[in-house]
Parts: C-alpha cells; structure tokens; sequence
C-alpha cells in the first residue's frame, strides 16, 4: 500500500481548493438549468492565489451546473487491461447544490488521488502499488471542451499513459475512453483513466452499484 502523502501536501491541496471554492461561491451563480461539466475558468484572482501558495501540483478543477434532481456524483479511476477499463477505485457522494466545483489532484492515478467537491468534502482513493514505475515517462490528457451531463452516464476526465517509449501518444479523454482498442499497438506499460458520474440516484443505490 502506498504510503500516505506528506501533511503538508494535504493542507496545501485542503488550503487552495478550500480559497478557490470560496470564491465560486461568493461570485458564481448560475440561473440556467443546462447540465454540464467544463475546465473552471478561473479569474485572475484565483490565478494570483495559486501562483501565491506557489503548489508543486495545480489541482485541476472543474466547473459543474446540474438540475435539482441530481443526488449524487461518482467518481471513478480505472485501468486499461486487454482493452477494457477494470474499476480501481470508486465511490459516491451526495450533492446538495446544483452548481459547482470539483478539484482533484495526482501525480499517478494508478497510485490514487485526492478529491475535493464544493461544499461536500475532501476524500483520497488509494490503490496497491503492484507494478514499477520507475523510469517511465508520463502523460495526461484532460476533459477541457464543455461535455453536456446526462444522467447516470460517465463523462471522462482523464486519461495518463505510463511508457517507457521515447514518443507517446495521449488521447483526449472522450476518444480514449470510449476507444480503448486505439491504445492497442501503442505498448504502453500502464494507461489510466478518471471518470465522473452524476446521478439522480442516492449515494447508497449507487454504491451498491458498485459492489455488484
């Protein structure tokens, strides 16, 4: 199991997103009812306050508008195995607000990630470090256009390749995910992927998705 991350790791991510939620909810209000996820924008204000606290690791943090009968959002990583996502880690959490934000942060999705939603809480998922990492070269691609939110159907976030080759060929999330025989030929060691998940399920109907 991998070793948790260092306290003030912790209290830097807790401390950035706690500030930028802050100022969402101080200046974001949102009167439509169109559903969807998109990269926060953030103001120069925000730019200013990570560029402050100067982080090692930006959280990438997104911009989220739902209907009121959302009850729920799920996150998901996932790895790449003979073409097929296997579920990593997973879990649920009540939304009670139709508009916000999601930060997470990472520096290998296979060795978990810390998760942030405006006003709901901070949770980490950990996973077992079973493969060597060492010497591989990484990269990540992120959701960045708006992606329309339907219900109960994963949008993904992120894709992270691990190779050892010298060039490496990262899809946009919304290709990777949904044509993972595109990564076939590649040999790449280990790929990676985030999803989200909004649901007008409760947390328990959903979790309990999970375990089946």
């Amino acid at each position: 199991m991998r070793k948790v991350i260092a306290s003030t790791k912790i209290l830097t991510f807790f401390t950035i997103t706690t500030l930028l939620f802050t100022f969402t909810a101080c200046s974001s209000q949102n009167t439509t009812h169109q559903m969807y996820i998109q990269k926060a924008k953030l103001t120069k204000e925000e730019q200013s306050l990570i560029e402050l606290i100067g982080v090692e690791s930006i959280p990438y943090i997104l911009d989220f508008s739902v209907d009121d009968t959302i009850q729920s959002l799920q996150i998901n990583t996932y790895e790449l195995v003979n073409n097929k996502w296997n579920l990593l880690s997973g879990g649920a959490q009540q939304l009670n607000k139709t508009t916000g934000r999601i930060a997470f942060t990472f520096e290998n999705v296979g060795l978990g990630l810390k998760l942030a939603i405006e006003n709901e809480g901070f949770n980490s998922y950990e996973t077992k470090a079973d493969f060597n990492f060492k010497g591989l070269s990484t990269a990540n691609s992120y959701l960045i256009n708006r992606k329309t939110i339907k219900y109960d159907q994963e949008i993904p976030l992120v894709i992270q390749v691990h190779t050892s080759q010298n060039g490496v060929s990262c899809l946009l999330p919304e290709y990777g995910f949904y044509q993972p025989q595109l990564y076939k030929d590649l040999g790449y060691e280990k790929i990676y992927a985030i999803t989200c998940l909004f649901s007008q399920k409760t947390v328990n109907e959903l979790s309990s998705s999970l375990d089946t």
